[in-house]
């Protein structure tokens, strides 16, 4: 991949406005050189770009179209006036907090009680699937998992594009079928996972990870990782940080986690009987002249993460995959959407962790 420096002396501001309580614009009226901000004269001069609204609840009468002199104006229908607004021109994008923006519901899914036609997810009457929670889900919201064994296609492939918690309440698994996720996190996501294990429950030939995070944040608590053949358990699309704490990985053929983020913290977790298995790099998002035929072993780690990591009493054990390890920079990616140069400014740190009977079978 090649990229390149942009240098410019002004950029233009883009701004979100609530006009009053229905109504929303932006505006590309303003411009800057850094340390200063001026007006725009003769804006009918500059260019119409498209601009997107999005809102967590509630919708825009008009959820797209282009800028009339540098301005485009959408009515906004209420349903939750707690909730978060985006507007987005070209690939950048502005966030509005209405409210608290965040609300605090609860919410209840139960595998065997629940319904998703007529309940009405509280936890006298449960969701059936997590699905419908999340569909049904604001920001800020707990989803609450009774126990249950949570697989098929109404359980995989959730789309996470909120601040959501799921917590298990009791024995609860979740297990991945077939080719597909169970959780994507986007851009707008951060998902926090508390108390629940993780599985597959088919095997023949799916590789798909668990989490995939497509520049979304995720934080692990009190959940368990086993017996799962993957290209990775959770793979990172360039996002800003995974928190694990008090994780377990044990039985896993492949990376537990796998590409490129600004952090990873760990504490307080164990990774166990990790085993190398390798597919094809085109496979990792590898570019090479052979990468259909090829295979690396510095994807061979139970950790084979391109960030800033640090590690903090946790234990690595009768392993055949090695502990820690990043991308190299010998190659190009394909659909990582990182620059090489990212590579150089890495640093792993490891305290009062554990290290035993762990060989690293290339």
């Amino acid at each position: 991949a090649e990229y390149t420096e942009v240098h410019a002396d002004y950029w233009i501001i883009m701004t979100l406005n609530q006009i009053n309580s229905t109504t929303f614009s932006v505006d590309l009226k303003k411009y800057t050189s850094g340390d200063n901000i001026y007006n725009l004269t003769n804006l009918s001069r500059l260019p119409s770009r498209l601009v997107k609204f999005e809102a967590e609840s509630g919708k825009f009468v008009n959820s797209s179209g282009y800028l009339v002199n540098s301005t485009f104006i959408s009515d906004f229908i209420i349903d939750n006036p707690n909730t978060l607004v985006y507007a987005t021109v070209d690939n950048q994008m502005l966030r509005f907090v209405m409210g608290e923006g965040n609300s605090n519901y609860k919410i209840y899914v139960s595998d065997t009680l629940g319904n998703d036609y007529f309940n009405d997810g509280s936890y006298d009457s449960p969701y059936k699937t997590l699905k419908q929670a999340v569909s049904k889900s604001f920001s800020g919201n707990t989803i609450y998992v009774l126990s249950g064994y949570y697989t098929l296609g109404w359980n995989s492939n959730i789309q996470i594009s909120k601040n959501l918690t799921i917590s298990g309440i009791g024995n609860v698994t979740f297990a991945r079928p077939n080719g597909r996720n169970i959780f994507i996190v986007d851009s707008k996501g951060c998902l926090s996972l508390e108390n629940i294990n993780f599985t597959l429950a088919t095997t023949d030939g799916y590789f798909d990870p668990l989490i995939d995070l497509s520049r979304g944040n995720l934080n692990v608590k009190n959940c368990n990782f086993y017996d799962i053949v993957s290209l990775a358990v959770i793979r990172a699309k360039n996002n800003d940080y995974i928190n694990l704490d008090n994780v377990s990985f044990n039985n896993i053929w492949g990376p537990g986690i796998l590409g490129f983020a600004s952090n990873l913290f760990v504490k307080n977790s164990k990774f166990s009987n990790g085993s190398v298995f390798k597919l094809p790099l085109i496979n990792y998002g590898v570019n090479t002249d052979n990468a259909a035929n090829s295979e690396a072993p510095y994807l061979s780690f139970y950790i084979t993460l391109s960030a800033t990591i640090t590690v903090t009493n946790t234990t690595f054990c009768d392993n055949t995959a090695g502990a820690i390890g990043y991308y190299t920079h010998s190659v190009s990616y394909d659909f990582w959407n990182i620059d090489n140069s990212f590579l150089n400014k890495l640093k792993t740190y490891v305290y009062n962790s554990t290290f035993a009977n762990n060989r690293w079978d290339m």
